[in-house]
């Protein structure tokens, strides 16, 4: 991150539209833009003792920003805090502005398919409202445009054949796994993974997709992202490669919640495996609101 406005330039200035401009902190990499957009969501749910931790992330279509988050970590809960992040100068972070939300406030909108677990909710009032009385309060948002196309939509070219990502290409997750992070800020971390399974693939005849990670409890509603590479056929580059491509929302550790039979031929406890909801499933909730 840099207070230098020529820096801007390394990041797409689509990518750009959900930084904020006043604070003078400035995106200097895919990376940062990705972990600028993600933040803590602490839920209260009255059938549990203590407060659930997990993530969420900023998207913004059309030039209006929504949260994201998993929708087990929020349905049914009866209030819960968000966490924003409040810039001092260049890359000078400050206490975190937590902001509450409660389930009277009908905040929260989820996908007909009630087994789809993703939840979106309106940001810029959020925002606003924050803003009244902190200028400081800063957040990026991932575009639409960004979004993974999902693969029975893609257009066929003859580049198809370098088309990424496959199984084993690497992706970044950012969120609060067992609710680690800076406790100031409330900064998250940014971790890499790799992709299990297909991005093509419905994993057991669901939209999601497996990722190779440690998968802790907080991690849940946090963004998983691919960094695109430039890639070259001939001497021609592609222009819209090289950008962070949001692939889906983190939603379970596995097995989630039910032990796999052994006699069905697959392994009663996967080492290091979590599920993501696919991106294109945020559009559809927000194409219904």
């Amino acid at each position: 991150m840099s207070n230098n406005d020529d820096n801007r330039a390394e990041v797409p200035s689509s990518q750009l539209e959900g930084a904020d401009q006043r604070t003078g902190v400035a995106v200097t990499s895919f990376a940062e833009l990705l972990y600028l957009s993600t933040i803590r969501v602490l839920a209260i749910h009255t059938t549990e003792a203590s407060p659930r931790a997990g993530s969420a992330f900023v998207v913004s279509h059309k030039d209006v920003r929504f949260l994201v988050s998993a929708a087990h970590l929020v349905r049914d809960a009866e209030s819960m805090t968000i966490h924003l992040y409040t810039a001092v100068d260049g890359p000078r972070f400050g206490t975190a502005a937590p902001y509450q939300i409660r389930r009277e406030d009908d905040f929260w909108h989820f996908h007909s398919d009630p087994d789809i677990d993703i939840a979106v909710g309106a940001f810029d009032p959020v925002a606003d409202f924050l803003s009244q009385d902190s200028a400081t309060v800063t957040v990026n948002a991932i575009s639409t445009d960004d979004f993974v196309t999902p693969w029975e939509k893609r257009t066929a070219t003859f580049t198809d054949p370098f088309w990424h990502p496959l199984p084993l290409d690497e992706v970044l997750l950012v969120g609060y796994p067992d609710d680690y992070r800076d406790r100031e800020t409330s900064l998250p971390l940014l971790r890499r993974g790799r992709l299990a399974t297909p991005i093509w693939l419905n994993h057991e005849n669901r939209p999601v997709f497996l990722i190779d990670t440690y998968a802790g409890c907080g991690t849940s509603g946090g963004p998983v992202a691919y960094v695109e590479e430039k890639h070259h056929v001939g001497r021609t580059m592609y222009g819209d490669t090289g950008k962070i491509v949001l692939l889906g929302v983190f939603s379970e550790k596995l097995p989630a919640g039910r032990q796999v039979a052994i006699q069905d031929g697959r392994p009663g406890h996967p080492p290091n495996l979590g599920a993501a909801y696919k991106a294109h499933l945020i559009m559809e909730i927000i194409e219904s609101l």
